[in-house]
């Protein structure tokens, strides 16, 4: 009997277990049931999905202003389509100089199936030779919420010189010097050159110009932007007073119907024919040799070299003329060395072992000696050397 109640017993609590864990499925089906009619109006009808615009760009992203100016402004035109009924919005988002880059925006609103059409404006305010900008636009289009334009370009002028300057360096007033460059047109018409002009005046009759133009295989390797070039030699003429050269050459360009500008320095140092080379205890902006204090227990030399330049190099003698003190000092000249554009002669100047006492360190105590090299240059007569030195 006792058996029979407890089978009764657990008989019933499995029912009990079943009806509830029907229950719980039950319940978990209506709310499957019922989340898959959210996108039901409560009528029952389906609701249509939410309509969003769509931003396209119409042509290219990119514009190429080619070559500008320096200071010159040029302007491109970027579109974006709404490819959606949604409406769409279009507004600046920022441009990469602030400087350089000005919009235009006429709408901001772009209705379905309709282009947004803006300008941009770019002012070569920087340096180049090249340049690479951007604007960005912000729009409403979820997938697309900013797009990036860019603009890109080569800063420079519708002529160009192949050196940014023309140094001549140290240049023999006896002789003619000349070196070439080139001249370039970043237009498509061919440049020609209409004028050309020596601005300082007082040297320009020193320098011609002889231009020849290029064909496009002769240039295009070395600068792949010019569009025509002319090879120019520029000549420096002999007959210029020693010192330092500083002139400026302006030339005018013709490309079909633009004109253009451009100037380049050209720097120099007009020496004399015969100039001296000398080591550390040789100053040569004064032609003087430095000793200093030293003994007489010893010698002391200094070997200077004497070059040769110009028409007159294969002509010229040299010799030791008076020196002062011709008691302490001795000045030998040696063979010359001959070079493509002269000679080196080897000057030695010695103080000899035993010398007397003397101060000729260029104080109040004493003045500088001197040794004159005599020449038999037609302008350059005579070479002075001063020489430094004092004997305990």
């Amino acid at each position: 009997m006792r058996t029979s109640w407890i089978v009764i017993a657990t008989a019933a609590l499995g029912c009990l277990i079943g009806l509830g864990l029907t229950c719980y499925e039950t319940v978990r089906v209506g709310d499957r049931f019922e989340a898959s009619y959210t996108d039901q109006d409560l009528d029952g009808s389906l609701q249509e999905p939410a309509v969003t615009p769509r931003a396209v760009v119409v042509g290219e992203s990119t514009f190429d202003f080619g070559t500008l100016e320096k200071k010159q402004t040029g302007t491109c035109t970027f579109k974006i389509r709404n490819e959606s009924v949604a409406p769409l919005t279009v507004d600046l988002e920022g441009v990469s100089c602030g400087l350089c880059i000005t919009t235009e925006l006429d709408q901001t609103d772009v209705p379905s199936g309709e282009e947004f059409e803006f300008k941009v404006n770019y002012t070569t305010h920087k340096d180049g030779p090249e340049f690479a900008e951007h604007v960005e636009m912000r729009t409403s289009d979820p997938d697309n919420l900013v797009i990036r334009f860019t603009i890109t370009g080569f800063v420079g002028q519708s002529i160009g010189f192949s050196r940014q300057e023309i140094s001549l360096g140290s240049i023999a007033a006896g002789e003619d010097v000349s070196t070439d460059f080139r001249i370039y047109g970043y237009d498509d018409d061919p440049i020609e050159i209409v004028a050309q002009e020596f601005i300082t005046k007082e040297s320009a009759e020193h320098f011609s110009l002889e231009l020849t133009p290029l064909e496009l295989d002769e240039f295009k390797d070395e600068e792949p932007r010019a569009k025509s070039a002319v090879q120019a030699r520029l000549t420096m003429t002999r007959g210029r007073p020693l010192g330092p050269v500083r002139q400026v050459l302006r030339t005018t360009a013709q490309m079909g119907d633009q004109s253009a500008v451009a100037e380049i320095v050209i720097q120099a140092i007009v020496v004399s024919d015969i100039v001296l080379i000398g080591g550390n205890d040789f100053n040569k902006e004064s032609s003087l040799v430095q000793f200093r204090s030293i003994l007489s227990t010893v010698d002391h030399s200094t070997t200077l070299q004497i070059r040769i330049r110009g028409p007159y190099r294969d002509e010229v003698k040299l010799s030791v003329g008076t020196i002062d003190p011709a008691n302490v000092l001795t000045a030998t000249i040696g063979k010359p060395t001959i070079l493509g554009s002269g000679s080196l002669y080897p000057l030695t100047i010695t103080i000899p072992k035993g010398a007397p006492p003397v101060n000729r360190l260029g104080s109040q105590q004493g003045k500088v000696g001197v040794v004159n090299i005599e020449t038999t240059h037609p302008s350059a007569k005579q070479l002075p050397i001063y020489v430094s030195f004092a004997i305990e």
